[in-house]
């Protein structure tokens, strides 16, 4: 397959993915209210324990990747997608509370699976061509934004048992990739394998760690999934308190999904002319327009504006770290360093799940969104001095 070709195969992958996420993040919460019965606190524990799972992952995957390729790797992921689905559905057949948070920490473990299909559409590109690979692979979220809401709500009633229908129809998605995979052409590991095993096994983590490129990179990209997380998850539960209906708010977190994702027909080209760094400091500024617009009123618009703000903030902040941190490595680097980034991001993300709600019903939204002003300022700040630094450099070169 051609390097365009496998980008384009690739693209499909990361839509059904996501799509398959999309759905199972709209209905998890309600089944697992259906199934808790008389204890409805712990409706969330089932998707809290995917998120748990996600970020327990999301560093060996890259050392699985290392082990057997790309190709087995994002099969095993599809593998793991599927029995999670299935056990999700006849955890609604049993009305298993017990089984259905097995089979979303199982889902858990796919996710972070296939949060790395943007880094192997990197790696099947030319260098010159990365970063719009990296964009281009996030288009397939704006199907998710999409697709996902729509088939969970056609699955939902399918079947006598309510969502079983809906976890079938998953199934069906992540059964979709596997022949997409098959013919895609992955880059082989081996020569990586060898270069580790062999002795030119390169710097220790921690000196990769230490290097400017990667901080600012991984903080980026964790500062861009936490601030995002901690604003979208509390977004709903705002707007309730302020007399909306649940359909409004439904329509703005999909305003705010196509916000995160429709940027990625064009970010790679900005990263491409005006540099990874440079982008992420305009999508630290989008975040913080995003906390005035939610500081300065509680109508609909306000919330519309700034959570469509909030998704392309993230936009530029996700692509830019992603292409960033492929700078910071050296081939034979590369494992542990996918590795302690993406559990670094899942990390933010699995930390400002949990903590969003409580913030909210401790301090309210106002504190809420003032707390993600000065971190965005001060990273904004760092990504342009370090543009600024890293043009001067080129330039003496």
């Amino acid at each position: 397959m051609s390097p365009r070709a496998n980008l384009y195969l690739l693209t499909a992958c990361m839509g059904l993915h996501q799509s398959a996420l999309s759905l199972n993040i709209t209905v998890a919460a309600l089944a697992g209210a259906m199934l808790a019965g008389n204890q409805p606190f712990l409706a969330t524990l089932p998707l809290a324990m995917s998120f748990v799972l996600l970020m327990v992952a999301s560093a060996p995957v890259s050392f699985l990747i290392e082990r057997i390729g790309w190709k087995s790797s994002f099969g095993v992921g599809a593998l793991a997608g599927m029995i999670g689905c299935l056990l999700s559905a006849l955890a609604m057949v049993e009305q298993s509370f017990i089984l259905f948070c097995i089979a979303l920490s199982i889902l858990g473990v796919a996710t972070a699976i296939g949060n790395y299909y943007r880094f192997a559409a990197a790696e099947t590109q030319p260098p010159e061509r990365r970063s719009t690979a990296v964009s281009t692979v996030l288009t397939g979220g704006v199907a998710a934004a999409i697709l996902g809401p729509f088939l969970a709500i056609k699955g939902s009633d399918l079947f006598v048992y309510s969502f079983a229908g809906s976890y079938l129809i998953m199934t069906g998605l992540y059964l979709a990739i596997v022949p997409l995979l098959v013919l895609v052409g992955f880059p082989s590991v081996g020569h990586t394998r060898s270069a580790t095993l062999g002795g030119a096994a390169g710097r220790k983590l921690v000196a990769i760690a230490r290097q400017p490129i990667f901080l600012l990179a991984a903080i980026g990209a964790m500062l861009g999934y936490g601030t995002m997380n901690l604003i979208m998850v509390s977004t709903p539960t705002a707007m309730v308190g302020c007399g909306f209906v649940v359909a409004d708010a439904g329509s703005v977190i999909q305003w705010h999904v196509l916000g995160m994702y429709v940027p990625s027909f064009f970010t790679g080209h900005l990263v491409r002319r005006f540099g990874a760094p440079s982008v992420m400091t305009l999508g630290a500024a989008i975040m913080v327009v995003c906390a005035i617009i939610n500081l300065t009123g509680l109508a609909y618009v306000n919330f519309l504006s700034a959570l469509v703000l909030l998704g392309l903030g993230w936009n530029f902040l996700y692509v830019g770290g992603s292409v960033l941190v492929t700078e910071s490595y050296r081939r034979e680097e590369r494992t542990r360093t996918l590795g302690l980034n993406e559990f670094l991001v899942t990390a933010s993300l699995a930390v400002t799940s949990l903590g969003s709600g409580a913030i909210y019903a401790g301090a309210g939204w106002q504190v809420l969104n003032l707390a993600i002003v000065p971190p965005l300022l001060l990273l904004g700040t760092a990504m342009a001095w370090f543009a600024v630094t890293r043009r001067r450099s080129v330039a003496l070169t």
